[in-house]
């Protein structure tokens, strides 16, 4: 019996061979393209998660509906700075040796004032086995001062960008680049200063006879970077003198008694102060407003405010 069995000839034998090459090369074109997007969207959420580390997430709120800003900026009062000759973000996972750590503190000018400060993260988690922060491709971020300069170690760093798959500014698709701009934490916190004297219902212009000097105070973390003070609490003033006539704003001699603060995005606190001139009443010494033994001095309540990007308005009224 003859067998039904052939040999392939040679032509059939190549036909088949050039099928296999395309399929395989259809599928090492597929896996590359696969590993592109991967990578590409590796950056995409790895950017996202290092805006929600330092800014926090945007428009989020507490149970009862205020806002709630959280993150590096929030706790730090500045942004994060590049450590390193390859520069990292090391401070968003490893706590620096000179801020100090989380607490509720009081303030130091006056002890009613109590506001949280200092580092609390880790704010961002690398990967398992990693101790630096890197692109899809295995590359370091490259990390921007808030004007767009590199930053180099010690500087304070406004954006981060991932230059894609051809390492090189521009391109299209997964060669494009992405970023994200950290330095959105600036932001004004600002307002007038009243008075109730308990039988109107909106607040009056403060009367000097309850003193001829207010001061308006802006509790924030420190943040000085290399201070024994790092991360801890500091207050900005705006001070505003009775003149026999108006109130001046001392900063720029006008006359007024709106304040103006230049502010980072986080829980913040402002406070109004109103006492004698002729007694130890200045920038630095809150004690006559909040002495209660005698009818001199007046204060705002202890105002605490949710400071998000773009700025907030604050009026305080002295009781």
């Amino acid at each position: 019996m003859r067998s039904s069995l052939r040999s392939l000839t040679l032509i059939e034998l190549l036909v088949a061979l050039t099928v296999l090459v395309a399929l395989t090369v259809v599928a090492v074109q597929s896996t590359e393209e696969r590993v592109r997007q991967s990578r590409f969207e590796q950056d995409q959420r790895t950017l996202e998660n290092l805006e929600l580390a330092v800014l926090g997430p945007a428009n989020a709120r507490e149970p009862d509906g205020t806002p709630r800003v959280s993150g590096f900026v929030a706790d730090l009062g500045r942004l994060p700075r590049a450590a390193g000759a390859s520069p990292q973000l090391s401070e968003l996972w490893a706590a620096p040796g000179d801020v100090a750590l989380f607490e509720i503190r009081p303030a130091a000018r006056d002890p009613n004032v109590l506001l949280g400060s200092g580092w609390r993260g880790p704010y961002l988690r690398l990967a398992v086995g990693t101790t630096e922060l890197q692109d899809g491709w295995g590359r370091p971020y490259l990390l921007l001062q808030p004007g767009g300069a590199a930053a180099a170690d010690g500087d304070a760093v406004g954006a981060a960008q991932a230059l894609g798959s051809d390492d090189a500014v521009g391109g299209t698709g997964y060669a494009q680049d992405l970023s994200v701009d950290l330095a959105r934490q600036g932001a004004t916190l600002q307002g007038t200063v009243g008075w109730d004297d308990g039988s109107v219902s909106a607040p009056l212009a403060p009367d000097p006879a309850n003193g001829a000097r207010i001061v308006v105070a802006h509790f924030r973390p420190d943040a000085s970077v290399g201070s024994a003070n790092s991360g801890q609490l500091e207050v900005d003033t705006e001070r505003f003198d009775w003149n026999g006539t108006n109130w001046i704003r001392l900063s720029d001699g006008e006359t007024s008694l709106s304040y103006s603060f230049a502010a980072t995005v986080g829980p913040r606190v402002l406070r109004a102060y109103q006492a004698p001139t002729d007694e130890s009443f200045d920038v630095d010494d809150f004690t006559d407003a909040l002495d209660t033994s005698d009818s001199d001095g007046l204060t705002s309540r202890v105002q605490k405010v949710i400071v998000a990007a773009g700025g907030q308005t604050q009026d305080l009224v002295l009781r």
